[in-house]
This record gives C-alpha cells, structure tokens and sequence, in this order.
C-alpha cells in the first residue's frame, strides 16, 4: 500500500477501506480512464468505484493484488466491462506488473471507441424522455 498520509487520513477519518483509499490517492480523486473528477461533487463523489484492470470475474487469481486496483467512475466501469487488454500470449499476472501503464492505455483507447455509442444511446433516451430538445442534447463533457 501507498506510503502517502493521505490514505492514512482517508482510512482514518472517512472510513474508507486500504483499496480504496490507495486507489484514490493513487489518482488523486480522478478517474483512471476519464479523468472525471470524482472528489469534485457529492453527485460525483457517489459514482466512485474500484476497477479491477483485469477482470476478476475472469483473472479471480489477480483480483486482490494491488496493481489491480484502479479508481473509475461508474460509467467507465460499465463500459469496460469485462475488458481486459491484454494481448494474445501475454501474461496476464507479468503484463499487469510490468506493462499496465499499457494495459491502461488500452482499456482507456477501448472505452473511447465505446463512448459514441453510449453517448448516442443517452441522447436519444434523453430526447424521448424529455421531448424533442435538441438544445439539452450533446456529448458529455469529460476531463482526461
């Protein structure tokens, strides 16, 4: 776990648990895919999640280990799914020690193909929700 006293703080103080207070600090409040700023507003604060880089539900092996753990905001944990990267003949445990600033770069390029869709899909439900208001229609702004 992170040496910062901010984790330390985070435990202590606001009940977070050692994974999530290191995933937080780690990235300073933001998600590791989007960079939505998840510290920014109680709306936000809420849509906070612990990823596992690679899936747990198929690398349960890797679901505990540190290097697993990445801060993401509800949305891009949906869209990534079950999402993993890693390439043909890879190792998943090795990749994940020595390449996951690449595995990330890979989850965050596969969600940014995804997001049109999903953007998409938000508009028209908008539309037909709240009627034919092209003006409250639009891409969702998001920091990176």
């Amino acid at each position: 776990m992170t040496n910062d006293p901010r984790a330390k703080q985070l435990k202590d103080e606001a009940n977070f648990n050692p994974v999530r207070a290191h995933a937080y600090v780690t990235y300073d409040g933001k998600c590791a895919f989007c960079g939505c700023d998840l510290i920014d507003t109680p709306e936000h604060y809420a849509l906070g999640t612990i990823d596992h880089l690679l899936p747990k539900g198929e690398y349960p092996e890797l679901a505990d280990l540190e290097v697993n753990h990445v801060l993401s905001c509800f949305t891009c944990n949906q869209l990534k799914d079950g999402y993993h990267g890693l390439q043909k003949g890879e190792d998943p445990e090795k990749t994940l020690h020595e390449g996951r600033e690449e595995l990330l770069r890979r989850a965050r390029a596969h969600l940014d193909q995804k997001r049109p869709r999903w953007e998409t899909e938000w508009s028209t439900a908008r539309r037909i929700l709240r009627g034919d208001r092209p003006e409250n229609d639009g891409p969702v702004a998001r920091d990176r």
